[in-house]
């Protein structure tokens, strides 16, 4: 046992060094190529994302359309 009370295992844990990107200097493409190496799963839900926006416009949009339409209620005195 080590002095502050962990077991040690004769193996030593790796290091891990963390390096900032600035993604601000990088192409689209690039950037792109980022996303996919560190999160591959995001290209299939940004796919789901756009086509489920699609849907709820393709539903909202002639409820919108009829709401902001002037009424055309005659009012009889």
């Amino acid at each position: 046992m080590q002095a502050n009370g962990v077991a040690s295992s004769g193996a030593h844990a790796p290091t891990v060094e963390r390096l900032e990107r600035d993604e601000g200097a990088l192409t689209d493409e690039q950037r792109m190529s980022a996303v996919m190496a560190d999160a591959p799963e995001l290209a299939a839900l940004l796919s789901e994302l756009q086509g489920s926006l699609a849907e709820v416009r393709s539903h909202v949009g002639p409820v919108l359309k009829e709401v902001r339409a002037p009424c055309a209620v005659a009012v009889v005195l």
